[in-house]
């Protein structure tokens, strides 16, 4: 009888220098880096809805109500280069960080001292960012949060109704081809 061990021992061969290559190989592979972290103020509130932004790039999130965000850099833009990572919210001082970014997850977390030289008043104007109020071209009316509460409202635009002078509300069904 005989014994075949030479093509079982080919056999084997192949497949351990497959698995060996496979292995070896894997770490080539690039990975995304994910910046987590939280944004705090200087007494460690976390500071919900504050920008965290990549300079120069259209990379940012914004942090959750508890202050935590997670900012995910593709592949193929992880090369172990540094970018500049900038943390914001209204009435607060920016800070700005760089940071070598690396395959995986790495933290970074943000404190945010107030700045009440930074508590201008921001207004939506429906162009493509938002204006100082300064700069405007036309006259700006603000209602403030004791003016809401004074008199509640059913609705934001019950809220708002008669706070202004020369304001007129109409509320809308915000549905496509709706009245307004």
């Amino acid at each position: 009888m005989r014994v075949r061990t030479f093509g079982t021992l080919l056999a084997t061969g192949v497949a351990a220098a497959l698995v060996t290559l496979t292995l070896s190989t894997a770490p080539l592979v690039a990975q995304e880096s994910v910046i987590k972290g939280k944004v705090t103020s200087e007494t460690g509130e976390p500071l919900g809805g504050a920008n965290v932004v990549v300079a120069n790039t259209n990379l940012g999130a914004i942090t959750a109500a508890n202050g935590t965000f997670t900012l995910t850099i593709g592949a193929n833009a992880v090369h172990g280069q540094q970018i500049v990572l900038t943390a914001r919210y209204i009435g607060h001082k920016p800070v700005t960080r760089t940071v070598s970014i690396t395959s995986g997850e790495q933290e970074q977390n943000f404190q945010l001292a107030p700045d009440p030289l930074r508590l201008e008043e921001v207004v939506v104007t429906g162009v493509a960012e938002a204006t100082d109020r300064r700069k405007l071209p036309m006259t700006v009316a603000s209602v403030s949060q004791e003016q809401l509460q004074s008199v509640p409202g059913a609705s934001a635009i019950q809220a708002i109704e008669g706070k202004v002078a020369g304001v007129r509300l109409v509320p809308n069904s915000a549905q496509p081809g709706g009245e307004p």
